[in-house]
């Protein structure tokens, strides 16, 4: 009936519009109406959500069950960074009526992440949708607010309710936190602050009108404090006037109390109760808690004696006491209610006695005093201010001490003087005089007694003979002595002796026969011995403290002779001859037949003999000679062949011939780098010889590669597949023969591979690397808490991995856990795990408060405190203490981690027992709780009605017992908890990832459980990325419990390659090799052998495969037939200029031409022999042809045309003699005179072309004539043009240099001019003379040019013109203004010029310009020219 009631649509948030899929998806909600009305993004909940974040009924803020359906919302209260609050709005089924009243009700429930609790969660009503685009609280009063203190449940839900009277209209409902973060305050015991929760179950009812609830909380009430007021009441909601919620209020101070109750339909109850509190007891003080006083004086308390009674500690009750001794006095006042406490230690002290450091004495180096005192006589104050009772003097001076106390003073000094032990030196232990010197030794007079060796005792000795010398200096402190070895030392001798020849590679040895000094060579060594192995003067000079001395010698070297060459044995035609040379340079010969000159000339057959010799050697030489009629017989090789890079030497093998190979050298021998054929002609007067020989190309030299050393663990083995190329053979270090090589231990690996080319060498170290070694971190310990220890790992060469990340050696252990460790190299791994267990510490101890005791009880005392030792005050050491008397009970207990202390007190009393029953008690399911009274001699009464001392239960719940005697009855309540179990972390089962994968690590643990991972993070879930041992320790109230698991990641198959595709021949074979890998292999056949043998072409492919991946590579194998013979053609003639080509076979892989060439195809332009090979890596063919070329004519020139002079000739040549000729008038001769004009020409013709030229031949009559007057007169600024201009071509030289046919005189003088034709020279002077009659006009004073001008349009001065007179005739004006920087602005031609300030129809800036104006006009009739420059400025 109450949901058809409730105006709250989709109340439990169960109605969908779709499953959720993650938090914070903002308005509007996934569960209509319900709508986030501000920037701020509520959250829906459901069990068929999408992403577990938002599940039922784990999510990320927590674990909640729903309260009803499947589903509920959530929000945001609090976060600690800025304020942030999330609401959830609703519009009602129906607007509230006004002036009605409603039971609003909701449920809320802690989040278990965000879990600060509030006191404040509301409901608020209003007419229209409070939305606004921001986050931070809503800023309306609630109608409805929680009232019953922090909100703090996490495992249930908390009901939320109130009544309220609507004003009508009202249609939205929000619901969350209202109040800013100042006024939010949090929950004290939260450990963070951000708050998260739950909303369920909202409902809106109308109600009727509350009524008044009947409350009576009694009389005004005076008592000792606390005093508890009990309403008595159940079933309501309580607000005491403090704000607290309790169903009852404990009192300590006097007042007015009021409480208001209210039950679930908002009826209420107000009532108010006076409390009065009997003043308790002032403290009494008997003086500060120690004083001293002297022997002989007393210390009195006096107290208020209007006060109840006082007890001291000896059981006095005097209100005046007085204390005459030491000890410890205490006195206590009761006045029923409360009693009060002091006391106070007394030490009585006697002055110091007498103080005496003792007589002055003397202090040794190195000695000291120590003066010791009592510490208790007083307080010390040494000369240097310092306090100890203890004081040392290491050096002298005057020392003094005061000891003061209380009670008086006394005091005294002493003087200690320093003194040394005496140190003597007079010198070195060895020294050296001259003859004739003398050493004096001064000694300290005041050091000690002196005694020298000869009984001398004086201070001052001297020294002028050799001798030992010793002297002995004594004091109170002890004795020294030191001696002196005094020798006597003569001057230095050098004589190196006489100068020496010696012989190439002989070493001397110079040294000098007195060695009494320091050696000085001329090379500036030291030693005493010089070694010469070279020509050169050699000096030493020694020194010693008497003086030095010098010698020099010279040391010449000879070489040995050069051993003569003869040459080899000759061979002689008959009537030739043959010069044999020693060629020994500078050595003396003798021949065989006593001859000694350097040459002999031999013409007949013999045995030779030379002897080449100097003082130091003779060698010998011998040659042949024969003399016979046969021509020379030269023998080459039928066929080479050469490797690609490499070269061979070609020896004629024939001696006393000259040489002529086809390249055209004359050497005997010819070195070759390339295919081809050569030949080589020997020749000598008897005849000559020819032979031929074939280079073939023999292919590439073979290679090896073995790459770079390796490392292998033990017990490993690695194959090794070389890289190579060209290989025919191989052969390992161990005989084996195979292109692979299996390595099994350490070493080097050597092998050789070959082909027709050569051997290649490669070599390989294999190193034995370390294994890994077992890893142990000892056994599992245990800490107190503050408490750590150090882990070392020591091993070398390992990398280390702590379960904090860190790769230290050393781990600090700083608290209780799990500690793992991996160590690994290149070998392996290895790991280990510590567990540090948590000693508890040592518990607080509370014995209580103290206790009274009435006549005739047994008071027993029990703390029960496990695990620990218990020490009472009278050695007893059982965990429990009765007493039946007043006394003061002292309890130590200890553990591993230290000791706690406590006394209470017991006094007699007749007000009646008092029961503490401890703190309340938390434990685990299962267990059974025993709660002690701690109180005997008394009378039991528990809630159940049993009347044992202790009462066990294994059930939560509220126990209480109440105590008696005959003084009285006393009572106490605990709370019992028993939930829980211990955690049960299970994190699976050790697994293996590959690359890139991720597991996710989770923990089941409980609510109330603690959580942390090996890296200390404590969320539900660990997300796992790469190798390690992982570590969950789970802890509660029920224990610790720890969970490990190794994950290794797995790569997947490395990449590998068999190579490029290859090609075999015919019969060949090829072994594939698998790489080295513990994963499966598969060839494409499906076998899976670690090598596969290829004898027939094909696609071949290799798969290796684990459980990451596959990784797979092929090759394509073809097979090639060798290359068949084939032909060049016959060798041929061509004309020069033409191209023959050459074809080489179609079917062939490789082309190889003479000249290295490689194309199919080779154009041959020139003559040679001409061969190519045809190759493939199955074989070759090749061929050879011979082309000879016929120049073709090649154009000439018979020069340029030319003329003659008169009486002239020339001779035409032909340019060649090996083709036909033919001249203009058909003759044939290779030469044509020429001495009459016309054209000649020449044709050169053959097989292969014809080609022409032709020359114009003419002969030149022209002779140069002037006409110009032998003299012309000149006036001022005249311009005179002398023409010489021929009617021919022709040369012109003038004495001005010029070589123009006219040039212009603007000065007098005498002027020369020569013209110059092929076959004559005339020249003519001319005479420039001043005139005496000439007229002169002023051209300055008759132009004239303005220096300034304003173009700015006004009429005045706008344009810069030139203006001259009307009798100046001006012919011509040219003219260009510049700016200053040299560019042109303006430039006319114009008569006059003018310009007006504009440069490209702009206006110019103001400023100064530069004019450059040349003016021609007329003087009389005599043309004249002048150039006018300057500058003129712009204003504006």
């Amino acid at each position: 009936m109450l949901v058809a009631q409730n105006l709250v649509p989709n109340y439990s948030f169960d109605t969908l519009t779709v499953c959720p899929s993650y938090y914070g998806q903002g308005a509007p909600l996934d569960a209509p109406p319900w709508d986030g009305p501000t920037a701020a993004t509520p959250d829906i909940f459901n069990v068929c959500a999408t992403n577990p974040i938002v599940g039922v009924p784990d999510n990320f803020a927590g674990t909640q069950l729903p309260l009803t359906g499947e589903g509920y919302g959530g929000i945001i209260c609090h976060l600690p960074s800025y304020e942030y609050r999330e609401y959830m709005m609703a519009e009602l089924i129906q607007p509230l009526a006004g002036h009605q009243w409603y039971h609003v009700s909701f449920y809320v429930s802690l989040g278990e992440e965000m879990n600060c609790g509030l006191e404040k969660i509301g409901a608020y009503f209003s007419q229209s949708a409070p939305y606004g685009w921001y986050v931070g609280a809503m800023d309306v009063a609630p109608q409805i607010e929680s009232n019953q203190g922090f909100i703090s449940d996490e495992n249930g839900w908390t009901l939320i309710s109130g009544c309220f009277q609507a004003q009508g209209g009202e249609r939205f409902i929000t619901i969350g936190a209202f109040h800013s973060d100042a006024d939010t305050p949090l929950d004290p015991n939260c450990t963070g602050e951000q708050t998260y929760y739950y909303l369920e179950n909202i409902t809106v009812i109308a109600a009727g009108q509350p009524d008044e609830l009947p409350l009576e909380l009694g009389d005004p009430v005076t008592t000792c404090p606390p005093y508890v007021i009990d309403p008595d009441l159940s079933g309501y909601q309580y607000t005491w006037e403090d704000g607290s919620h309790d169903p009852t209020l404990e009192v300590n101070e006097s007042g007015i109390y009021a409480l208001t109750i209210t039950d679930e339909n908002c009826n209420y109850g107000i009532d108010s109760v006076e409390i009065t509190i009997l003043n308790s007891l002032d403290p009494i003080d008997i003086g500060p808690p120690q004083i001293s006083i002297c022997e002989g004086e007393e210390y009195t308390v006096s107290l208020d004696p209007s006060l109840s009674v006082y007890t001291w500690q000896d059981g006095s009750h005097d209100a005046e006491y007085t204390i005459t001794s030491s000890g410890t006095y205490s006195v206590t006042l009761d006045d029923g209610c409360s009693s009060v406490t002091d006391q106070i230690v007394i030490d009585v002290n006697t002055p110091p006695g007498i103080i005496f450091l003792g007589d002055d004495m003397v202090l040794c180096q190195g000695d000291e005093v120590t003066f010791n005192f009592d510490p208790s006589i007083g307080n010390f104050l040494w000369q240097d201010n310092s306090t100890a009772w203890i004081y040392t003097a290491t050096t002298g001076g005057t020392y003094s001490v005061t000891v003061t106390n209380m009670c008086g003073s006394d005091s005294d000094e002493i003087v200690l003087t320093d003194l040394e032990t005496p140190m003597i030196d007079i010198g070195p232990d060895e020294q050296t005089i001259c003859d004739g010197e003398t050493i004096n030794i001064l000694l300290d007079p005041d050091a000690g007694d002196i005694l020298w060796q000869d009984g001398s005792t004086a201070f001052a000795y001297e020294i002028t003979t050799p001798g030992i010398y010793s002297v002995t200096v004594s004091n109170e402190c002890g004795s020294a002595i030191d001696q002196m070895n005094v020798l006597l030392m003569n001057p230095p001798v050098t004589d190196l002796g006489d100068d020496l020849e010696v012989c190439e590679g002989d070493t001397i040895h110079l040294t000098n026969a007195d060695n009494n000094g320091l050696y000085l060579w001329q090379d500036n060594s030291t030693d005493e011995e010089f070694q010469v192995t070279a020509s050169g003067s050699y000096s030493l000079t020694i020194t010693n403290d008497c003086g030095s001395s010098a010698d020099a010698v010279v040391v010449n070297y000879t070489s040995n002779v050069l051993p003569p060459n003869l040459g080899p044995d000759v061979s002689l035609c008959p009537g030739e001859q043959v010069v044999l040379h020693a060629n020994s340079p500078g050595a003396g010969y003798l021949w065989q037949d006593f001859s000694t000159e350097e040459y002999l000339i031999v013409t007949t057959a013999g045995t030779y003999i030379v002897d080449a010799f100097n003082d130091c050697s003779l060698l010998s030489d011998t040659v042949e000679v024969t003399v016979n009629n046969n021509p020379p017989q030269v023998d080459l090789p039928d066929q080479l062949s050469i490797c690609q890079g490499g070269n061979i030497i070609l020896d004629a093998s024939v001696t006393g011939v000259t040489y002529l190979w086809n390249d055209n050298s004359q050497n005997q021998q010819l070195q070759v780098n390339a295919p081809g054929t050569y030949s080589v002609t020997v020749t000598n007067s008897c005849g000559s010889d020819v032979d031929t020989t074939i280079v073939s190309d023999g292919g590439l030299a073979p290679v090896v590669a073995l790459g770079n050393d390796v490392g292998l663990c033990p017990g490993d083995t690695m194959v090794l597949s070389p890289v190579f190329s060209n290989v025919t053979s191989w052969l390992w270090q161990d005989g084996s023969v195979s292109p692979t090589y299996m390595i099994t231990n350490a070493g080097a690996v050597h092998v050789a591979v070959s082909n027709s080319c050569g051997t290649a060498y490669d070599t390989l170290v294999t190193n034995l690397l370390a294994a890994t070694p077992p890893l142990d971190l000892g056994a599992d310990t245990s800490l107190c808490p503050g408490e750590s220890f150090t882990l070392t790992i020591s091993e070398p060469g390992v990398n280390i991995l702590w379960s904090d990340g860190s790769s230290n050696s050393d781990l600090q252990v700083n608290g209780p856990g799990l500690i793992s460790a991996i160590i690994s190299n290149s070998c392996g791994q290895s790991f280990d795990t510590l567990i540090a267990n948590a000693l508890p510490a040592i518990p607080n101890l509370n014995l209580g408060t103290d206790q009274s005791l009435c006549p005739g009880e047994v008071i027993t005392i029990i703390p029960g405190i496990p695990n620990v030792a218990y020490l009472w005050h009278d050695g007893s050491a059982l965990d429990s203490f009765q007493t039946t008397q007043q006394e003061t009970i002292i309890l130590t207990i200890s553990n591993s981690c230290g000791t706690a202390t406590d006394t209470l007190e017991v006094f007699e009393s007749t007000q009646g027992p008092q029961v503490e029953l401890g703190q309340d008690i938390q434990a685990c399911e299962g267990d059974v709780v025993l709660i002690p009274s701690g109180i005997a001699g008394v009378t039991y009464l528990w809630q159940d009605g049993s009347t044992d001392p202790d009462f066990t239960t294994s059930m939560s719940g509220q126990f209480i017992l109440q105590v008696s005697n005959n003084c009285g009855t006393d009572a106490d309540t605990i709370l019992v908890d028993i939930s829980g179990v211990p955690p049960t972390p299970s994190l699976g089962a050790d697994t293996t990832l590959c690359d890139g994968s991720t597991l996710a690590l989770n923990s089941t643990a409980a609510a109330g459980t603690s959580i942390e991972w090996q890296d200390g993070s404590g969320t539900s879930s660990f997300m796992v990325t790469s190798s390690g041992l992982y570590t969950l320790l789970e802890s509660n109230h029920c224990g610790v419990q720890i969970d490990t698991i190794l994950v290794t990641y797995l790569d997947a198959p490395a990449p590998f390659s068999f190579g490029p595709d290859t090609t075999l021949c015919d019969g060949e074979t090829l072994n594939l090799d698998a790489p080295v890998t513990s994963f499966d292999i598969q060839w494409q056949d499906g076998t899976a052998t670690t090598t596969y043998l290829i004898s027939t072409a094909g696609l071949y492919s290799l798969s290796i495969t684990n459980q990451c991946g596959t990784e797979t590579d092929d090759i394509l194998v073809t097979y090639l037939d060798a290359p068949v013979s084939f032909s060049l053609g016959s060798d041929t003639t061509l004309c020069a200029g033409e191209i023959y080509t050459l074809h080489a076979p179609v079917n062939s892989s490789d082309i190889l031409w003479q000249d290295g060439s490689a194309s199919p195809s080779y154009d041959v332009n020139g003559p040679g022999t001409f061969f190519v090979t045809a190759s493939n890596s199955c074989g070759e063919a090749a061929d050879t042809i011979h082309v000879d070329f016929v120049d073709t004519p090649m154009p000439f020139s018979l020069g340029p045309d030319t003329t003659l002079c008169p009486g002239e000739t020339i001779l035409l040549s032909s340019p060649s003699i090996f083709f036909d000729v033919q001249w203009q008038d058909g003759s044939g001769m290779l030469h044509l005179l020429v001495n009459k004009p016309g054209i000649y020409s020449l044709q050169l013709s053959n097989d292969c072309g014809v080609v022409r030229d032709e020359i114009e031949v003419s002969y030149d009559t022209h002779i140069p004539q002037f006409n110009l007057d032998a003299s012309i007169p000149w006036c001022t600024g005249d311009i005179i043009t002398l023409d010489a201009t021929q009617s021919f071509a022709a040369a012109y030289i003038w004495s001005t240099g010029a070589t123009t046919p006219s040039v212009e005189i603007t000065a007098p003088g005498n002027y020369n001019v020569e013209v110059t034709v092929p076959c004559s020279t005339s020249a003519q002077e001319v005479e420039v003379y001043p005139d005496t009659d000439c007229f002169v006009i002023d051209v300055h004073t008759q132009i004239y040019i303005p220096n300034v001008f304003s173009p700015d349009g006004d009429g005045i001065n706008d344009v810069f013109a030139l203006s001259f007179g009307s009798d100046l005739q001006v012919t011509a004006m040219t003219g260009s203004i510049f700016d200053r920087w040299g560019n042109l602005v303006y430039s006319s031609e114009a008569i006059p010029f003018q310009w007006d300030g504009l440069y490209a129809n702009d206006e110019v800036l103001p400023g100064v310009y530069v004019y450059h104006i040349k003016c021609t006009y007329l003087e009389g009739s005599i043309e004249k020219e002048e150039v006018f420059a300057g500058d003129v400025t712009v204003v504006r």
